[in-house]
């Protein structure tokens, strides 16, 4: 027996001796079991070379409070990194209400033009051999779209400054002379595509890429012939549009961007002249501006009522939504707060010189400041414009009346390819 097992037998004896009759037969396996481990290397456990009160009570230690605070801000950090990480790529909706002034776009002849918001520093952005029309800044003010109308009319979207320009969809059943209206989001357009001989119109959405075309709304009945000018809410849940139905009545209808829940609307008849809609930019409102008859008119879809403003056409909204421009004895403003918000009660602002109300190319000797043909807005709501009744320049004024109107003047009459409609655009810059 070598020193070694002496030892183990000595520690053996005395722990036997200790444990007195109630310790276990196994206890000298075990000691033997012991002899043959070779002990764990000294880097597998290095808390062996701390002192035992240092980890010992580490463990036990409550977490400061700076601490527990340092952690929280780790982990909202690495949130809003995940945030960040999910928005790349993705085009806010813009703030509700007033906008920043981007670029002026208009066009002239054939000729895409922009400025500075204050109309100077006119540059030509791109010569067309067939007029264009529908020019429209996307709601984001990153993107710019606009229909050609020749012999293959087609629907181009390009970079705000009119760069880059590609052709989403084209062909003889692309609507001339309707809307183009953007989602709020900037990532959609809806438009009207005549089917079946242009006999039926239907209501198309692609996307502003190019991709996924599919058709929104179809009339599968003999009593509507054609389904026209979308307008997509504000919030992005409705698409307005209107419907010719075989009697000759206009009507208002919405439905949802998948085709959902369509219905029609319980207004007057739209005057088809001037077959437009449009969403009041307000949200919480649920409001539509059309023209029936020769009233400007409005339908508000949370109490399903109708309210008659003023006689005139062309409505559009201020972009808080509280207040209507329309072309009538003068372009004029109505705010829709308070005591404007009912038919007798409103009173207009006059915009530009007083006139008659009649045909605009039946003014080539009007005088100057009085203009014919839609009013739109800047995207701060202090301007309003429009085309002259000559139709050689477009009208800047102030929309509460004031100050002097501003010009623009343009090389081609827009007389010459139909008129100002949807040819004048103002970027809207979100804040």
């Amino acid at each position: 027996m070598t020193a070694r097992n002496d030892f183990n037998g000595t520690i053996s004896d005395w722990l036997d001796e200790q444990a007195g009759p109630g310790a276990p037969d196994y206890l000298d396996e075990i000691l033997v079991r012991t002899t043959r481990t070779r002990q764990r290397p000294a880097w597998s456990s290095l808390e062996r070379w701390l002192p035992m009160q240092t980890t010992f009570s580490a463990r036990l230690a409550p977490i400061p409070r700076v601490a527990w605070f340092v952690v929280l801000l780790a982990m909202l950090a690495l949130a809003a990194v995940a945030l960040i990480a999910v928005g790349v790529g993705q085009r806010r909706v813009p703030h509700f209400g007033a906008a920043a002034n981007g670029q002026f776009a208009f066009v002239d002849g054939a000729n895409l033009r922009v400025s500075a918001a204050d109309g100077t520093n006119v540059r030509l952005v791109s010569a067309f051999s067939s007029p264009i029309e529908q020019l429209s800044f996307s709601p984001d003010g990153t993107l710019m779209a606009y229909r050609t109308t020749g012999a293959s009319p087609a629907i181009v979207v390009a970079a705000a400054d009119g760069s880059g320009p590609r052709v989403l969809v084209d062909g003889l059943s692309i609507a001339t002379g309707d809307p183009i209206a953007w989602s709020p989001d900037s990532r959609r357009l809806a438009f009207t595509r005549l089917v079946d001989g242009d006999s039926i119109g239907t209501i198309d959405i692609v996307n502003a890429d190019g991709s996924h075309l599919t058709q929104l709304v179809r009339d599968q009945t003999a009593e509507t012939h054609q389904r026209s000018a979308p307008q997509w809410s504000p919030d992005g849940q409705w698409i307005a549009f209107l419907s010719t139905e075989a009697n000759g009545y206009v009507a208002v209808n919405v439905v949802r961007p998948d085709g959902s829940d369509a219905q029609q609307l319980a207004t007057s008849t739209i005057n088809p002249d001037f077959p437009v809609v449009r969403w009041s930019p307000d949200p919480a409102k649920r409001q539509l501006v059309y023209v029936a008859g020769d009233y400007v008119k409005v339908f508000d879809l949370v109490t399903s009522t109708e309210s008659t403003i003023q006689p005139g056409q062309w409505p559009s909204w201020s972009p808080d939504g509280t207040r209507l421009a329309w072309y009538g004895d003068g372009s004029q403003v109505v705010s829709l707060t308070g005591s404007g918000s009912r038919a007798g009660d409103a009173r207009p602002i006059q915009l530009f010189s007083s006139h008659a109300i009649g045909y605009c190319n039946s003014f080539p000797n009007a005088p100057a400041n009085i203009s014919c043909g839609p009013i739109e807005w800047s995207p701060d709501g202090v301007w309003v414009f429009s085309a002259d009744a000559k139709g050689t320049s477009i009208l800047v004024a102030h929309s509460d009346g004031t100050g002097a109107v501003r010009t623009v003047p343009l090389a081609h009459s827009v007389w010459e390819d139909g008129g100002s409609f949807g040819r004048i655009a103002w970027q809207a810059i979100a804040p």
